[in-house]
């Protein structure tokens, strides 16, 4: 059977070069290298405490690094906050413990980016969205209407996949 790939390697999408993350006098990121292109999945392996973590939030706009450069789609970016990589496309689903447990699945996906309707948040449209996207994505519209954390998950990172949140 042929294989199938949706690589493309003269396009690099993410380039993070020498970046470097401390905390005061520890350093967690030492002059880290990656570079993804177009279509490739990648996995971050390590011990607990290796900097796993803190690279993708560096990534996602969560930290600033120290000292280092972020290139998304060859153009180099600075982000101040993780809405500003989400406004490019980057996103993050974090692990359970950065999640809001009482929080319906519709709550802690448009969390930091919520609709609002005069000076309220506009529930209504938010959860028309998650439906749509869930929908769209072949999640049942129910599950997410409502559900709490445990189906936040499976429903959040297959969107965040696709760049839709």
């Amino acid at each position: 059977m042929a294989r199938i790939s949706h690589m493309d390697e003269s396009k690099v999408v993410i380039q993070m070069k020498d970046i470097v993350k401390k905390f005061g006098d520890f350093t967690a990121n030492d002059h880290i290298n990656l570079t993804v292109h177009k279509g490739e999945v990648h996995a971050i392996l390590g011990e607990n405490g290796a900097g796993k973590s803190t690279m993708m939030n560096v990534l996602c706009g969560l930290y600033k690094p120290t000292s280092g450069q972020i290139f998304i789609n060859e153009k180099e970016v600075h982000f101040n906050s993780p809405k500003d990589a989400i406004d490019i496309g980057i996103g993050m689903v974090h692990q359970h413990f950065m999640l809001i447990q009482p929080f319906t699945v519709t709550e802690n996906i448009i969390l930091g980016m919520e609709p609002v309707k005069g000076l309220t948040v506009d529930k209504e449209t938010a959860k028309k969205k998650v439906l749509e996207l869930s929908e769209r994505y072949g999640m049942k519209g129910n599950l997410v209407a409502g559900a709490n954390i445990a189906g936040f998950e499976k429903i959040a990172s297959a969107m965040m996949s696709q760049g839709v949140v």
